[in-house]
Formats: C-alpha cells, sequence, structure tokens
C-alpha cells in the first residue's frame, strides 16, 4: 500500500503555517454576501426624479470637528527621556545627597536637561500635577486642626500616640523607638516589626533632624497651650496616669533640653508647676510629690525623666535630700531601684564613692534576691569614673559560697541550662518565633558580663569559676542562648589573659562539631577564632575537628558561616597562608601598609625575570667598561 506523501523541512512546514494563517484571515475578514432583492412594482413604477449631487457633503459635515479650545499638543519625551526624568524623580524623592552642594547641582542638572522640554513635561501625566503642600507645611496644618483640644487629646488611648510623634518630630529629635524608651513604645508592645530592604543594616540615627525655624515657635505654643488649661493638681495627677505620664515625661524633657534650664525657674514651665520648691526639703510639697513618686511604676518613669534633665542645682538637692536618705531600701525596691541607676548615672566621682559605700552593706541581700540592676549600674560607673571596686567584690565574695564552681552557679543559675536550648511548651511560645528567656537569668548574665569588664578581684570571682566548672556545663551554657554570652565575653575581654584561655578553651575539644551547628553555640566558635590568636596550637586542633566535620557542617545553614568565619577553605588548600591569618600576621601586614596598595606576591616567573634583567644589566654594565678601558 503507497505511503501517504509527507512534506519534510524546515521551509516545507513554514510554508503550510503561512497558507493556514491566511486561509483564517480570509474567513474572518469574509462578509456575508448580500441576497439581492427584487424590486416591488411600485419602485419600478415611480422611478426616483430627484438625486441629490451633495450627499457625500452631508456625510462629511457629520464628523464631529475638534473644538478651537482643546490643550495643544506639543509632542512627547521619547523613551531615554522619560527614564532619565523619571529616575531624577526617584533620586529627588529618596533625598540621600551627602551635603546640599551635591543636592543643588543635581537639581541644576535637571533643570538644564529640561530647557527646551518644558511643554512636553506639563503635558505629561506624571509631570502636570498641581503643587501641593510641603511637608512643613501639612505638620502645621495638622497642628491647627488640632489646637483646642490638647487637654482632651493627652489623655487619650490613641491619640496620645501621635501627640507624641508631632512634638518629637516639631523638635527635630528622632522618632525612633531605642532612643526615647517608653515615650514611643505602642510598636514595641504590638509586636509590630518593620520591614527593612534585604541586606540594609538598620542604623538608629541619633542625631537630631534640621527643621524649620518656624517649628521651635509652634513646639513652644503647643506646649503652652497642653497645660494652660491644666490646674497643678491635674497636672500632677497625669504623673500616674499610665496614658499621661508618657506625655508629661516628653514635655519636660523638650522644656529642659530645647528651651534651656533656666526655662525650669519660670513659673509657668511643666517642671516648676510640678516642683515649685527647689531646695526639696524634707517635708515640703515637693518632696512629698517627689517621694510618692518613687515607689510608684507609672510615677517612677517621670522621676527618671527628671533626674536625667533636671538643672544642676535641683539634681543636686534631689540627690542629698531624698536619694542618700533613702538609697538603701531604694537599692532593694524593684521599681526604685531604676531611680537609683539614673541618678548614679548623673553623680560625680566624690558621691559616688559615697554611695558605693552606703550600698555595699546590701549586696549580699541584693545577689540573694537576684536584684542585680544596681550592682550592675555600680560595676559600670565605676569603671567610669575610675574608682577601686575591690571592696564590691570582697562583699560578693562574702555573699557567695567559697567553691568556685558553686560560685558561678548562684551567679548564673547553670543548673538550669542543661539543655542545649530553651525550648518552650507549645502554650508558652511567643507568637513572634523567639524563645522566651528568663528575666532572671538574662539580668544575671549581663552582671557576670560586666564583672568580666573590671580588672582585678572582680572579674577573677568569674574566671576561677569557670575553669573549675565542668565541661559538660560549660557545653551546655554554650548553647544557651544567654549564658553563652558570658563565655564569649570571658574570652575576648580585655580582662581575659593567655593563661586563663590556655586552661580554658581545651574544654572545648571534640565538641566542636556540636557547637557549631548550634545557633548559640556557632557564636562561640567564632569568639574562639580571635581567642586563640596567641594560642596557635589550640586553634589548629580545633579547625582540624571542623575540617573533619565538613560534610555536615556544609549542609547547615549555620554550619557554613562557621566554615567560612574560620576559612576553612583556605585551612584545606593553602595551609601556611591560613597559618599566617590564623596568628594574625594578616592585620599586622594590614596595619604596616595602611594608605598603600596590598603588597602582591610574586611568582617565579616574577623572579626569574628579575634575575634575567639584573643578569643583562649586569652584562651591559661590564661591557661597556671593556669599550672604554
Amino acid at each position: 500500500m503507497p505511503r501517504e506523501k509527507q512534506k519534510r523541512g524546515r521551509r516545507a512546514q513554514e510554508k503550510e503555517k503561512r497558507e493556514e494563517n491566511k486561509r483564517k484571515l480570509e474567513d474572518d475578514h469574509e462578509e456575508p454576501a448580500l441576497k439581492r432583492q427584487r424590486p416591488s412594482s411600485e419602485d419600478q413604477a415611480e422611478p426616483a426624479d430627484y438625486i441629490p449631487l451633495d450627499s457625500g457633503e452631508h456625510e462629511e459635515q457629520e464628523i464631529p470637528v475638534a473644538d478651537q479650545n482643546d490643550t495643544p499638543f506639543y509632542g512627547l519625551l521619547d523613551t531615554e527621556e522619560q527614564e532619565y526624568f523619571s529616575r531624577a524623580a526617584e533620586v529627588l524623592e529618596l533625598n540621600q545627597f551627602q551635603t546640599a552642594e551635591e543636592q543643588s547641582i543635581f537639581v541644576e542638572s535637571v533643570y538644564e536637561e529640561a530647557k527646551g522640554k518644558e511643554l512636553k513635561i506639563a503635558c505629561k501625566e506624571e509631570g502636570n500635577e498641581e503643587p501641593s503642600l510641603s511637608l512643613a507645611d501639612m505638620f502645621l496644618q495638622v497642628i491647627s486642626e488640632l489646637e483646642g483640644n490638647w487637654g482632651y487629646l493627652l489623655t487619650e488611648r490613641f491619640a496620645s500616640h501621635t501627640i507624641r510623634v508631632l512634638l518629637l518630630v516639631l523638635a527635630g529629635e528622632p522618632v525612633d523607638l531605642s532612643s526615647h524608651g517608653s515615650l514611643v513604645a505602642s510598636k514595641a508592645k504590638e509586636g509590630v516589626e518593620v520591614h527593612r530592604i534585604e541586606g540594609q543594616e538598620r542604623v538608629v540615627s541619633t542625631k537630631h533632624h534640621a527643621v524649620p525655624d518656624a517649628f521651635m515657635d509652634v513646639l513652644k505654643k503647643v506646649m503652652a497651650d497642653m497645660t494652660a488649661g491644666l490646674d497643678d493638681t491635674y497636672l500632677r495627677a497625669l504623673a500616674t496616669h499610665h496614658i499621661g505620664n508618657p506625655v508629661l515625661q516628653l514635655l519636660v524633657s523638650l522644656e529642659l533640653s530645647h528651651f534651656g534650664k533656666s526655662t525650669a525657674k519660670d513659673s509657668r514651665s511643666v517642671l516648676r508647676r510640678l516642683i515649685p520648691d527647689d531646695t526639696m526639703e524634707e517635708g515640703s510639697q515637693s518632696a512629698i510629690f517627689f517621694t510618692g513618686l518613687l515607689y510608684d511604676p507609672v510615677g517612677s518613669r517621670l522621676v527618671e525623666t527628671i533626674v536625667r534633665s533636671a538643672p544642676g542645682k535641683l539634681f543636686k538637692n534631689i540627690h542629698k535630700n531624698i536619694i542618700r536618705e533613702r538609697i538603701a531600701s531604694l537599692s532593694r525596691n524593684e521599681i526604685a531601684s531604676y531611680v537609683l541607676v539614673r541618678c548614679l548615672e548623673r553623680v560625680g566621682r566624690d558621691d559616688l564613692q559615697t554611695d558605693l559605700e552606703m550600698i555595699i552593706p546590701e549586696v549580699p541581700n541584693l545577689i540573694e534576691r537576684s536584684r542585680l540592676t544596681v550592682p550592675r549600674a555600680l560595676i559600670e560607673r565605676c569603671l567610669i569614673r575610675n574608682i577601686d571596686t575591690t571592696p564590691l567584690a570582697k562583699a560578693l565574695q562574702e555573699s557567695l559560697d567559697k567553691d568556685p564552681a558553686k560560685r558561678l552557679q548562684q551567679l548564673l543559675e547553670v543548673n538550669n541550662t542543661d539543655g542545649p536550648a530553651e525550648e518552650a511548651t507549645p502554650s508558652e511560645k511567643p507568637v513572634q518565633g523567639k524563645p522566651k528567656t528568663s528575666p532572671v537569668l538574662l539580668h544575671k548574665s549581663l552582671f557576670v558580663q560586666k564583672m568580666l569588664e573590671a580588672p582585678g578581684a572582680l572579674s577573677e570571682l568569674v574566671y576561677s569559676g569557670l575553669i573549675a566548672t565542668s565541661t559538660d556545663t560549660i557545653i551546655n551554657m554554650a548553647c544557651n542562648s544567654v549564658t553563652s554570652h558570658v563565655l564569649q565575653k570571658a574570652l575576648t575581654a580585655p580582662t581575659s589573659t593567655t593563661q586563663f584561655r590556655r586552661q580554658f578553651i581545651p574544654q572545648f575539644s571534640s565538641h566542636m562539631k556540636q557547637l557549631a551547628l548550634d545557633t548559640s553555640g556557632s557564636h562561640l566558635v567564632d569568639a574562639l577564632w580571635d581567642a586563640t590568636k596567641d594560642i596557635y596550637f589550640v586553634k589548629e586542633r580545633l579547625a582540624q575537628e571542623l575540617a573533619d566535620s565538613e560534610h555536615d557542617l556544609r549542609d547547615s545553614f549555620i554550619g557554613r558561616a562557621v566554615w567560612k568565619n574560620w576559612s576553612m577553605d583556605l585551612y584545606k588548600r593553602r595551609r601556611g597562608e591560613w597559618k599566617g591569618k590564623a596568628k594574625g600576621l594578616d592585620d599586622k601586614v594590614k596595619a604596616l601598609n595602611i594608605g598603600g596598595e596590598k603588597p602582591r606576591t610574586k611568582s617565579k616567573l616574577d623572579l626569574a625575570r628579575e634575575r634575567y634583567d639584573a643578569s643583562q644589566k649586569s652584562a651591559a654594565d661590564r661591557s661597556s667598561i671593556g669599550t672604554k678601558s
């Protein structure tokens, strides 16, 4: 049976496609044939005796004519011009210029590019918008609309947050949670996270923003209007109001920081109305009001703000007549201790020495009750003021066990860190996915880290305890997200000696794989790189353990980070270069070549070329000498 003839080849297939498309096109455009109608007898009998000749003219007149008042068309920007002006608009909107001069140069270049194209840009949809209010005018307009309602808005649940943000913007202060603490805290309490662009680090700005001069006048007027309709009794009641207190803190802080300390003498100022008597003598109205706020969970926040921002004369009277007389009870109280910490941050060296002597008898009780906020602040301020911490170390040693290992257990509660990490029960798991940590354990970890910064007996209490602790306990501490910071600090602190690290670091031997694959332990492994810079033989032993576990480390995200931080690829391929890097020789070379080019290692071919050039030069010199002779 004969086969069906089939066309082969690319050209035949293309020809078939063209024919098929042509048939489809003809089918789509084919109009149904009009059936010719047979004329009636009446039409045949009465032929048309008048045929208009201007029928075509009437059809042309039916076409709508463009209105003469329409906007004329001036043309369009080409693709490159549209991209340029769109990019320029984005740059101006981001406003990331380093200096004002750089911004003005950029604007001038945009104007230069727009010459002769103004009408085209005006006809463009993006360029013909009506001019809107500036950002400064918008803020001023918002404030004008809120006038007359300040007293109500101060204690309104949601509006108080807006009021605080407006005050911060008018004052040019950065609106940031970390820089203002409880003043703007709604996002932190509600767990709202701000998503940033990937790869960008979060930069907290603490600088004052440049604001128009009119903002200062408006700020002063708004602050005066907020408190003008409130009597002194109601104003003091705001100090213990859970919504009005943050606004009152901000008013006191802005008043003293932006309008000078001398404003505290004005009878109409907020601080003067709260504390009319500067002497703060016992039994006075100001002293009674101030003392009542010390132990209040809401009012103590206002006291912290006053202590931090008050004029020097007022602060000295507060410290002398109120704080020092109650310093023992303040240090024991969970709420008032934060006010005491703010006072310790501001007092001078002599007053700090006196306060230290008065607090030392309370240290055993504070350690027993895990009230470590005041002792930690004492250590920090003593280091800054260059005060000897030996008396504090003796008080700690007397209040703790004589055995160094048990002493560390008392300081850190390492018995509670038997597991590699804190595993919360399903009912206790936080909403945001972050593991919960014990507040007591966190405070103890911060306290021990601060002890490690103090040279002498205070840090020796921790170092001796770490050496005496068993290896299993140390590994559990390393895998705990809180206590691992203590081990990292012990390895990298300036008080850490080579002798201590020689004795302590070998405990991590044979546990490098476990630590490198753990979220918290991996940070300790990274700290071991710097801690073993002067004990190379230990670093090489730990690196070999990581090399033996290469497969497991590369399969883990955390393990790959450890592999990179320890330069393990260099360790496997170029051991000599890794050795120099492990000993810190690269850092020394960089320090010697600061500002110069990086020295390039000469290859064998380069050395051979140099020898050849030297031999050629010497031969030429000998021949020239022979010709002269």
